[in-house]
């Protein structure tokens, strides 16, 4: 669900809320609940405009499994258009600004199955009250086009815009895990970087070991976890390209990072495709000029 808020009631229960759809926008929820028309008709999206100036709060009720010793409970987004806070039990559990930044937040101990959660996001950002022209984003990384440009009508979007969702994880997990490239040249080298990223609840007390990222790339590496976030690097020779459709085999190398403890079972497991290709722009002068 979710409902506006004004500036003085952004701690208050919402007189009236409609049904959300995540990932979405509240303009298009409201606009729904209220059997408005289609924005892109005519004048319509003037109806909107006062949208942007007042706080909207999604609610969900949570449901979820009792958590087993050794589990946590995590909310993941993929984003929040742009600045909001996640609500628990009448407490503020995270504050965050950016439409483009994914939340993971840890739970445990913060909520109960059938508590309520909620998303408090705030008006549409502004550098400047007016003039109402896309000036307005200069202190923010929102598209200026959503402020009014050139054919685009003025319609700046909020809300919950990526997928969302709740996983019970064990405590000792990865957090991320990425692998990135460079190739040399003549395409004859490639160097592999893994940038490991993992985490242990203070209620975690069996001790780690190593992680490994299992024949990942042609080559199986093996390190002791000595820090909370780790690089491995190789050097691989003559590796398979990834080509567009058309112009060759797109290859992909699959890497598979585990998590072990000290007997070699898994905590958490991570797998990543990769294709190794480069992307250049060239500009190419025509008739003698660029």
């Amino acid at each position: 669900m979710v409902s506006r808020l004004d500036e003085g009631a952004r701690g208050d229960s919402p007189e009236r809320c409609v049904p959300a759809q995540v990932p979405g926008a509240v303009q298009l929820d409201w606009a729904r609940a209220e059997g408005w028309a289609d924005f892109n008709t005519h004048t319509s999206f003037t109806d909107f405009q006062w949208m942007e100036d007042v706080y909207w709060l999604y609610r969900a009720r949570l449901d979820f499994r009792a958590l087993q010793p050794g589990e946590r409970l995590f909310f993941l987004c993929e984003g929040v258009d742009y600045r909001f806070e996640i609500r628990a039990n009448a407490r503020a559990l995270h504050r965050q600004e950016g439409m483009f930044m994914p939340v993971t937040l840890d739970l445990t101990g913060h909520v109960s199955p059938c508590d309520v959660l909620e998303v408090l996001v705030y008006p549409a950002p502004k550098s400047m009250r007016e003039p109402a022209t896309r000036d307005q984003t200069n202190q923010s990384c929102k598209p200026a086009v959503s402020y009014g440009w050139d054919f685009h009508p003025r319609l700046i979007p909020l809300g919950i815009w990526g997928e969302t969702s709740l996983e019970i994880r064990p405590a000792i997990h990865l957090q991320d895990a990425e692998v990135s490239f460079t190739l040399s040249d003549d395409y004859a080298q490639a160097r592999l970087q893994l940038v490991v990223h993992w985490l242990r609840s203070r209620c975690a007390a069996t001790p780690l070991d190593h992680l490994r990222p299992g024949r990942a790339l042609l080559v199986q590496m093996q390190r002791p976890l000595t820090r909370r976030r780790m690089r491995m690097s190789h050097q691989l020779t003559q590796p398979a390209l990834w080509w567009p459709n058309g112009q060759g085999v797109p290859h992909l190398y699959t890497s598979t990072v585990e998590l072990l403890d000290v007997h070699g079972t898994a905590y958490d497991v991570r797998r990543l495709r990769t294709g190794l290709r480069r992307v250049r722009l060239l500009c190419t002068p025509r008739n003698g000029t660029n």
